[in-house]
């Protein structure tokens, strides 16, 4: 499906695919038919036009050194992932080709934020301290969520906090839904995840995949879940919330939200 953006490309445009991706041939070939002359690629694989050449991770932010068509740059970029390090690269490569400015464009990145449920990170104030949350909550696909466990992961909860995900369902994906699933019980247990809330028929299929001592809770919708996440969150915790966007995971996000000390005077104001 994606491959049909290069229908209505002219010949002259960029296709600017991901090098490491497995489909990447199958997306260049589709290029090619459609008339494209110009096919770049961007990531690690070392017949990337624009390359990782080294990523240093933070809570909240990354260290790059890249080569962009040629050109070796560093650059930092204001919001923490690999995966989105890895998208910079097509963006820079992007820019370029149409005639951005390379150092002006990496150099704006340090002042990049993510959109909203596209892991913007908030603080709710409780009376005994603060609980961090990873908002991720527009949407979910296999690849994303294992993206989004592993940020968590690297997250350092305060003293006496919890690593906790609020997961909804990923719809869309056939047959082997059940399995991708139940499949994302090894990156929770990778990333040292202390606490798993489900809610949707094929997150039950994790929840059952996971150690007893993991299971938070499984519900069949958000609404029935938000609450029970919000009475288990205490200060310390680092708490992210994913799901597809019918699942409408936000609903966890306003119960956290609640929370906040100032909630109330805030939405008065």
């Amino acid at each position: 499906a994606k491959a049909e953006i290069f229908m209505g490309m002219a010949p002259a445009s960029a296709a600017i695919l991901n090098r490491d991706n497995p489909q990447f041939a199958r997306l260049a070939a589709a290029a090619k038919e459609c008339g494209l002359k110009k096919i770049l690629g961007f990531g690690r694989d070392v017949k990337s036009d624009a390359r990782m050449l080294e990523c240093v991770e933070h809570t909240d932010s990354s260290e790059i050194k890249a080569d962009i068509l040629g050109k070796k740059i560093t650059y930092r970029l204001s919001v923490p992932g690999l995966h989105v390090a890895m998208n910079s690269l097509g963006a820079l490569c992007a820019a370029v080709m149409a005639g951005a400015d390379l150092q002006a464009c990496a150099a704006a990145l340090s002042y990049y934020k993510q959109p909203k449920g596209r892991g913007v990170i908030q603080n709710i104030t409780l009376p005994e301290g603060s609980i961090t949350v990873i908002d991720e909550s527009y949407n979910a696909s296999p690849i994303a969520v294992r993206f989004a466990i592993r940020v968590l992961g690297q997250m350092a909860p305060s003293k006496g906090g919890r690593r906790i995900l609020a997961l909804g369902d990923m719809r869309e994906l056939g047959k082997t839904s059940p399995a991708l699933h139940a499949d994302l019980a090894k990156d929770i247990a990778e990333a040292k995840i202390d606490k798993v809330f489900c809610c949707g028929e094929m997150m039950a299929h994790l929840f059952e995949a996971l150690p007893p001592a993991l299971r938070g809770a499984h519900t069949k919708t958000s609404a029935e879940l938000a609450p029970l996440v919000a009475s288990t969150a205490h200060a310390g915790d680092v708490i992210t919330i994913k799901g597809s966007k019918s699942m409408l995971m936000p609903m966890v996000l306003e119960a956290l939200r609640e929370l906040d000390e100032g909630h109330a005077s805030k939405l008065a104001s």
